[in-house]
């Protein structure tokens, strides 16, 4: 959160982090999300929530992540998180960058069809 000590994160940006796979047990990424987008920030989140596993900045580290370029390229990129934005704020309310106020309107969970098809 924001009152977290300065070398605390939210997330692994682009989901470049090293991570003790002790501490997340069988944590994984949830398959909700089929295209890139928010995957990494939903997973450091329930780390967090579940877990107490806090996600650190590491001073050493560096991470070079190429982007499409030009005014298409910035398309595809806003088009994409917000195509998964809906889904991390369906999946978690109290999540928000800064107390921002997410859209879920649109968005239905795939797996609760799946659910609904398995009763008889």
């Amino acid at each position: 959160t924001w009152k977290d000590l300065p070398s605390v994160l939210l997330y692994g940006c682009t989901c470049n982090f090293s991570a003790d796979l002790s501490k997340l047990g069988g944590l994984e990424f949830d398959p909700v999300f089929r295209r890139p987008g928010f995957e990494d920030i939903e997973l450091c989140w329930r780390a967090r929530k579940e877990l107490k596993v806090l996600t650190r900045y590491c001073e050493g580290a560096r991470v070079y992540h190429e982007y499409d370029r030009g005014l298409v390229g910035l398309y595809k990129q806003f088009w994409k998180y917000g195509n998964t934005e809906p889904i991390m704020a369906y999946l978690h309310p109290d999540f928000s960058f800064q107390d921002s106020r997410p859209v879920v309107a649109g968005f239905h969970d795939p797996r609760l069809q799946a659910m609904r098809n398995s009763v008889p």
